[in-house]
């Protein structure tokens, strides 16, 4: 019998059959990976390579099926625009951004209670809705559908308490089964709107019940749909955002429970706490149905006792992708989005990197907006190394816009500069363009970049520092006000 090694094909490490296949190939990949890597991607990407490797080793895909794989996810990003995103959607279908929500916003303690669950934010959120009155009306332009007044109260999830000031971000589909982007004969922002909480922490809308729909099926989500013999329906839902000052953030969907496809939703977005009931409604000549539903936040002292995961006070919509939330986490978080340099804000696009482009001193950060009256968001050029600094009552993001990479050395014990100084960092995080990352609020750090690099900067409106503000002997391009 003939010596033959086995090599480990499973994802789990077990021998599933003897490999025909190179044993050490996987390895060389991984190994290619810099030491300058992105820190999270170094992390994730070996689990990654090893998995998608070994399915291929398994399964013995096939040149072309790999290339119809390619294919596939070419023409979902040719599909994709403002107004679609087809290669979430692809995701969609697949379960991977439920799982994803699962995992990013799950409780680390089973509690018998719970904040309001979460569900997929979907393709078709759109930025900056139409701010309205409470009472208002979401529908325009439509005589048909069964209309619905929506009532309720945004909680705090530990004291049951109202909270003020909470806003509800609000859209759903027309009874044709379109949102309104997807339709030319829906009005403009038809069916959505964002309502703001009183003292009372109550909310009232009129909106429609909403309807089943299909998810849009004439790209490659479907055709894989179609190649798998499923169906493409949704059931009947109405999507939200609910924040407020000092509160984890919630996205989250109720559904209709007489709805056909409330078991079998294509994107697998049904969660038995977000299932509703619409009853009749008499009395009201704006609605035939009546439908409750109280949200629970957790404030951000809270989810961090509890081990929420999923936001800090740094939270920033509509900013790179569709929506961001800052995960709350002991460490600094360092994260990376696709390399967009527009932010959409304030009804109009901002280009960032032509915003950086006009700055001609370093360390000089330009104000462009104001984000929910409380933070500030800059841009500035920076060339050169910084001084240790913190700041006491505020995380700080850092976006990487042009140029780099650029550094930023923390020192996590240091209390003052001038320890930070002498004990020097204990860890550096590397950013490129696209990525993203959150310093903690009284952390001792100190930026620094060798080329000349653009950044965009989200603090708290009237940020100061603490320690002394000299310049840094290092370089000569940090002027002494910078930082203050």
């Amino acid at each position: 019998m003939s010596n033959i090694n086995a090599a480990s094909n499973g994802v789990d490490g077990s021998t599933t059959k003897v490999s025909r296949f190179d044993p050490t190939f996987t390895d060389k990949v991984i190994k290619a990976t810099g030491p300058k890597a992105n820190p999270r991607l170094a992390q994730v990407m070996p689990s990654l390579l090893r998995h998608l490797h070994d399915f291929c080793r398994e399964n013995e895909i096939t040149v072309d099926e790999y290339m119809a794989a390619v294919n596939m996810m070419n023409e979902a990003g040719r599909m994709s625009d403002e107004k679609r995103n087809e290669g979430q959607l692809v995701t969609d279908i697949l379960g991977l951004e439920s799982l994803v929500d699962e995992i990013t916003y799950k409780l680390a303690d089973e509690a018998g209670d719970a904040p309001t669950a979460t569900a997929i934010l979907g393709p078709f959120w759109r930025q900056d809705a139409p701010r309205r009155n409470m009472g208002d009306s979401i529908v325009s332009g439509i005589k048909d559908g069964d209309h619905t007044l929506m009532h309720g109260k945004v909680l705090d999830f530990d004291t049951g308490k109202p909270i003020e000031n909470a806003e509800l971000d609000i859209w759903h589909t027309a009874p044709n089964g379109l949102y309104e982007q997807q339709d030319p004969d829906q009005p403009d922002w038809n069916l959505r709107g964002r309502f703001t909480t009183g003292p009372d922490g109550e909310y009232n809308f009129y909106c429609l019940r909403p309807t089943s729909y299909p998810i849009p099926y004439d790209g490659p989500a479907g055709k894989l749909l179609t190649l798998l013999d499923r169906h493409p329906m949704r059931p009947a839902h109405i999507h939200f955002i609910v924040s407020a000052p000092g509160y984890k953030p919630i996205v989250t969907q109720v559904f209709d429970r007489r709805d056909k496809h409330i078991e079998d939703d294509s994107v697998f977005a049904v969660k038995d706490s977000l299932v509703v009931d619409f009853e009749p409604k008499h009395g009201d000549p704006k609605a035939q149905f009546d439908l409750q539903y109280d949200f629970k936040l957790a404030s951000f002292e809270a989810a961090k006792q509890r081990g929420m995961r999923g936001a800090t006070e740094t939270h920033i919509k509509g900013i790179v992708l569709q929506a961001i939330v800052i995960s709350d986490i002991n460490s600094p978080l360092h994260q990376s989005f696709c390399p967009s340099m527009t932010c959409n804000m304030a009804f109009k696009s901002t280009n960032l990197k032509e915003r950086v482009d006009t700055i001609k001193e370093h360390w000089h950060p330009q104000h462009i907006l104001t984000l929910n009256s409380s933070h500030s968001i800059k841009v500035a050029s920076i060339k050169g190394d910084f001084v240790w600094h913190s700041h006491p009552d505020t995380d700080e993001l850092f976006y990487c816009v042009s140029g780099g990479p650029f550094r930023i050395e923390l020192c996590t014990s240091a209390t003052s500069p001038q320890e930070a100084e002498t004990q020097g960092p204990d860890e550096t995080v590397h950013l490129r363009i696209g990525d993203v990352f959150c310093v903690p609020k009284a952390m001792q750090h100190r930026p620094m970049a060798e080329v000349e690099t653009g950044i965009m900067l989200i603090e708290k409106v009237g940020t100061v520092n603490t320690g002394e503000r000299e310049r840094d002997e290092r370089t000569k391009d940090v002027p002494e006000s910078a930082g203050k």
